[in-house]
């Protein structure tokens, strides 16, 4: 059920990320106290091309912020982990891109309320 979504400055092509999203997904997987259901798993990018990264703009910096929503019950030790590997899987995946001078990158953990979070699916065959 987790939902990774990957917010990032338009310089990162939709393929590189589009490689890189399933890393996450193997985090996750292996993270055995997590209990995470992947097969539930929505994982998507959105790029930018318009931003600020302090008082730099697009023309002097790249980013890219990793949310990872998940359901409340989790202890705050899986999500540290969680949240340390995927921020190095990610200082991996910057270094390899050619990018500007300025690149943060960032990694939050939401926990989603049991009683208010939805979910359907819709099978139309």
């Amino acid at each position: 059920m987790p939902h990774i979504i990957a917010e990032h400055s338009a310089d990162i092509s939709s393929a590189s990320i589009n490689n890189f999203l399933p890393e996450i997904q193997k985090i996750l997987a292996k993270t055995k106290e997590g209990n995470f259901d992947l097969e539930a798993c929505k994982t998507r990018a959105v790029s930018f091309g318009g931003y600020f990264v302090g008082s730099s703009s697009e023309k002097s910096s790249s980013f890219l912020h990793i949310t990872i929503k998940i359901l409340e019950g989790r202890s705050a030790e899986v999500k540290k982990i969680v949240a340390k590997e995927v921020l190095e899987a990610g200082k991996i995946f910057l270094q390899a891109q050619k990018l500007k001078s300025r690149t943060d990158l960032s990694v939050d953990i939401v926990d989603m309320e049991r009683e208010t979070y939805q979910k359907l699916t819709i099978n139309n065959a």
